[in-house]
This record gives structure tokens, C-alpha cells and sequence, in this order.
């Protein structure tokens, strides 16, 4: 996005960072980092501790002097627009003062994933918040899929809009000529979401194999000490990857046990932008169309991954003709390209 962006504009950011992340360094003399928040765990539980009244989501990264000094900034500044990137930013966005276009990007509906992971009181705290944020004044919203646009409008009485996300453009220069014997669980294990279902799959998958194996393990912080060892399952955890597509593009699936969460789910995405199939759960597909159901292929329980692993069978010419389709076909509208279409409007009706 920020890609785009510099083409039509300057662009400040300001990005939280844990500790073991990479620094952002921006390729282009129009965007410019000014400020880096270190987003410890005690940063976020003193963040969370002093707004009880609101769900901990919206308050561990908000910070009343971050909030001074980017209100600072504002003043400073000739901005156009201000970009909150996730749920976790938009009580920035509530707080703020601003004359110009506030853009609030919803990754999730938290309180769908608060639902399904938590209890009635913190669920109710959880919308209560959330309709707080989201209703935030003379604010564009929008969501990663028509699933939560429906929800944002259900649950909130909210207008908000369809954008993409965006794919790596590595994944897109990609042309696979094999397909290995592996498979791949792809993902932020620090997400309780994901590391659950992980477990629960490499814990219990190996007894209802026929033969062994091999899955690769993609992404930090996976808790590999909570596997139980089974001679059916041979993993290789890999940790981080920088470019881990060419693995992605050649493994025979990639494989996501999701019991919990929400939102359109970011490794399914680029799972098919890569022509390869996804084995998983309900979840996992939520908020995808069923033109892609070929390639998403539900598992509701241990034996019917076992099955399907060892059943599945694409070619190379499949996997090629889906990825073409499915880059082709996932062409919704991106928030500069809607940023343009807002200017346009306001430039004719100015002339008019």
C-alpha cells in the first residue's frame, strides 16, 4: 500500500515494532519514517490497564502521549489524509483531531473473534468498543471482505467498503515447473489463532496416516517443544523466511486448522495467488467465493485431513491455469485507487 501510495503522494509513517522485528526502511525518497513505537508487553498492559472500560484490543497500543505528539504532528503538517491500519490504531483515529480524510482499514471484526474465543462479558465489551472506534466521525471505512462489510452493517448500523489486500508482488513473478512432496503450515505463530490449530493437527494427524510425511513449518515463534513426535510426520521448522513463496508456489498444499479468529484469512490468499491448494477448516475460508472452492478444500476433522492429504492431486498446468484466475479475478478496489476516485469527485464537484 505504501508502495502506492508514494506514487501520488508524501507519505509519513509511524509503525509499532516488537522487539525481534526487522526496522521498516522505505525504498522511496517520498515515504519517510518518523516515529517508531517499541511495542513491548509491558507497553501494552499499562496501555490496557488504564482504559478498563474499553476492550484490551483497542487500548494496548494507545498511548496519551502518542496521541499528544501525533496530534502535534497533525497541526504541523498539511495533511491530506490519515490511514489507521488495523482495529488496534482506530481509537488514534476517535481521538484525533483532523480536518482531512480519516481511512480506517478494519482487518478483522473483533468482537466475531472475541465471540468464538472468549466470554459473554468481554463479547459485549468487545462491541461496545468496537462500534466506538468504527463510528468514528467524517471516517471512511473498510474491510478486507464482503463477509465484514455485512457484519460492520449487522452488528454496527456501519457503511463500510470492499478493498483488497495486497499481494506480493514476488508471488505474482513466480512460475513454478514442480510440485514437491511437502506441505506447509504457514503463518504468525504468536496468534493464539493459528498456533492452536497447528497443535491440534501435528499432535493427532499421524495416527490416521497410511505413510509418513514431510511438513514444513513457516513463520516465527512456533511452539515446537509442544509437538508430540510421531513417525508418521517428519517437520521441518524453518522459522522465518524472507521470501518464502518459491516453497509456497511448489508444496503440494498448504494446510490451515483454524478454530477460532475472523477476518479473510491473509495466508489463504496468497496460498492461491500462488496456484496452491489450501486444506482447512471452515474458517479458514470465511469471506472467500466459492469460484475458488476447487482449490479450498474443507476438512472438518483429523481423518479427512489425513485423507485429503494423501489423496490430493493437481498438475502443474492446474495450479498454473488457477493462478492466473485468481490474480486476474482479485482485482477489488485498493485504498489509493479509491484515495483518486474521492479527489476526482471532489475536483469536478469544486468545478462545477
Amino acid at each position: 500500500m505504501l508502495e502506492e501510495f508514494r506514487k501520488n503522494f508524501r507519505v509519513d509513517v509511524i509503525y509499532f515494532k516488537d522487539a525481534e522485528d526487522d526496522d521498516y526502511s522505505p525504498t522511496n525518497a517520498n515515504v519517510r519514517v518518523i516515529r517508531v513505537v517499541p511495542n513491548s508487553l509491558s507497553y501494552r498492559r499499562k496501555n490496557a490497564l488504564r482504559r478498563i472500560y474499553y476492550h484490551p484490543l483497542f487500548t494496548v497500543r494507545f498511548d496519551d502521549n502518542l496521541l499528544k505528539w501525533i496530534q502535534t504532528q497533525i497541526n504541523l503538517n498539511n495533511y491530506d489524509i490519515i490511514v489507521f491500519d488495523h482495529s488496534q490504531t482506530f481509537l488514534y483515529a476517535r481521538k484525533l483531531l483532523f480536518r482531512g480524510e480519516k481511512i480506517l482499514l478494519s482487518h478483522d471484526i473483533e468482537a466475531q473473534r472475541v465471540m468464538r474465543s472468549s466470554n459473554y462479558i468481554l463479547y459485549k465489551l468487545c462491541l461496545y468498543t468496537e462500534k466506538y472506534v468504527l463510528n468514528t466521525p467524517k471516517a471512511h471505512l473498510f474491510a478486507l471482505c464482503q463477509k465484514d462489510v455485512d457484519l460492520i452493517s449487522r452488528l454496527y448500523g456501519l457503511h463500510a467498503e470492499v478493498v483488497n489486500i495486497y499481494i506480493d508482488k514476488r508471488i505474482e513473478t513466480i512460475t513454478s515447473t514442480k510440485i514437491s512432496d511437502v506441505f506447509v503450515l504457514f503463518g504468525n505463530w504468536i496468534r493464539r489463532d493459528n498456533y492452536e490449530g497447528a497443535l491440534w493437527l501435528l499432535n493427532g494427524l499421524g495416527h490416521h496416516l497410511s505413510a509418513p510425511i514431510d511438513i514444513y513449518i513457516i513463520g516465527k515463534k512456533f511452539p515446537i517443544e509442544q509437538v508430540i513426535v510421531h513417525n508418521n510426520i517428519k517437520i521441518n521448522n524453518l522459522g522465518y523466511v524472507d521470501n518464502p513463496y518459491p516453497i509456497i508456489s511448489e508444496c503440494k498444499a498448504i494446510l490451515c486448522p483454524l478454530f477460532s479468529g475472523a477476518g479473510i484469512k491473509v495466508k489463504v490468499i496468497e496460498a492461491l495467488a500462488s496456484g496452491t491448494p489450501v486444506l482447512g477448516t471452515e474458517i479458514a475460508f470465511e469471506g472467500f467465493s466459492k469460484k475458488y472452492s476447487k482449490f479450498m478444500i474443507q476438512c472438518n476433522g483429523l481423518k479427512e485431513f489425513a485423507n485429503k492429504i494423501e489423496t490430493i492431486s493437481f498438475s502443474i498446468d492446474e495450479r498454473l491455469e488457477f493462478k492466473k484466475m485468481f490474480l486476474e479475478d482479485y482485482t477489488s478496489d485498493s485504498i489509493p485507487e479509491w484515495i483518486s476516485r474521492y479527489n476526482a469527485q471532489l475536483t469536478e464537484k469544486e468545478i462545477s
